[in-house]
């Protein structure tokens, strides 16, 4: 069990001293537009269009005007359009994960139904 904990803190000890190095090697704008990239293109195009159509696209558009920001070395203007186009792949991914546990509760309910209705007979 102490091993565990030790390891645990050494691992974690570890990765802190790398985090904290990390920003001296990468431009924090660009880490911001990657980080934006990653998130919208692990939303799921199909589901995103069905809950939330409006503020994937608005994501999308963010992160364009964060990429031409970029080239054009408007860094605040980069950063900002960065965050915001993260934001907005968040909040769809949440979107998307509060439809399927809607979904989810309906299914159940249904099934409680008849379950009900078979004990009732």
């Amino acid at each position: 069990m102490a091993t565990q904990i030790i390891s645990r803190l050494t691992a974690a000890a570890a990765t802190a001293v790398l985090l904290a190095a990390f920003p001296a090697f990468a431009d924090e704008v660009d880490d911001s537009i990657l980080r934006a990239e990653t998130q919208f293109a692990m939303l799921d195009q199909a589901d995103a269009a069905a809950v939330s159509r409006e503020d994937y696209e608005l994501a999308r558009l963010r992160l364009q005007e964060a990429r031409a920001a970029n080239r054009s070395r408007n860094n605040d203007a980069a950063m900002d359009r960065a965050e915001e186009a993260s934001l907005l792949a968040q909040l769809v991914q949440e979107r998307i994960k509060l439809s399927a546990l809607t979904k989810s509760q309906r299914d159940l309910q249904d099934s409680l139904a008849v379950l009900s209705r078979e004990t009732n007979r």
